[in-house]
């Protein structure tokens, strides 16, 4: 089986470890960092399948990443779901190019089974 590989961009550590044990138990490779910056440096030195990111992150947002993605022909058609707790988010998320969003507090089953129709 190919294991799918998933970027968490996030600064608060309490959701990168939430995420990342739901998903490294449902068997999905999972690497994070803390701003967006990093994250675009990450997506062009790493095979990645699926883009988690916050929207109020340092150095680059996550609405900013997006369109960063989107904007760059290899890493276009990665999903990317943002995470927000502002529903007013959704729309700017959507504009950027996001797949998806997810709502703060999350519900990780909901969660597991939208990134798993993603992929």
């Amino acid at each position: 089986m190919n294991t799918k590989t998933i970027l968490i961009a996030d600064d608060f550590e309490g959701i990168i470890l939430k995420l990342r044990s739901v998903l490294q138990k449902a068997g999905f490779e999972v690497i994070y960092c803390k701003d967006g910056q990093e994250a675009f440096e990450l997506l062009s030195k790493q095979n990645i399948d699926l883009v988690i990111t916050d929207v109020d992150m340092p150095r680059m947002n996550g609405i900013e990443l997006t369109r960063a993605i989107r904007k760059v022909d290899r890493l276009a058609a990665i999903p990317v779901l943002v995470v927000t707790k502002e529903l007013t988010y959704k729309e700017s998320s959507k504009d950027a190019g996001a797949t998806g969003w997810i709502t703060k507090p999350y519900n990780p089953p909901k969660v597991l089974e939208l990134v798993k129709s993603l992929l």
